[in-house]
C-alpha cells in the first residue's frame, strides 16, 4: 500500500510536469566567480519526497497501533473492574 501511494504521488508530479520546492528557501544562491550570483530553484528530490512519505505513513501506522493498544488495555481494565 505504501509503495502504491508513493508511486501515485510521483507519477502525478511527473505526468503534470510539477515539482516541489523547499518553502522556507525556494531559491538557492549559486555564486559565480567574478559575476553576480545566479539562483537555482531549490527543489525537493523525488527520493527525499519518497522518504518523507514513508516517514509519515509509518508515523500514522504507529499512532493507530498505539491507539489500538490503549483501547485493548482499557477493555481489559474495565473487564477486571466488572469482575470485582
Amino acid at each position: 500500500m505504501e509503495k502504491k501511494i508513493k508511486e501515485i504521488m510521483i507519477n502525478t508530479l511527473i505526468k503534470n510536469n510539477w515539482g516541489i520546492y523547499f518553502k522556507g528557501k525556494p531559491l538557492m544562491e549559486m555564486p559565480v566567480n567574478g559575476e553576480p550570483s545566479i539562483y537555482k530553484l531549490n527543489d525537493v528530490r523525488l527520493d527525499e519526497l519518497e522518504g518523507a512519505i514513508s516517514d509519515e505513513i509509518n508515523s500514522f501506522i504507529e499512532e493507530i497501533n498505539n491507539q489500538g493498544d490503549t483501547e485493548c488495555q482499557n477493555e481489559t481494565t474495565n473487564r477486571n473492574l466488572d469482575v470485582s
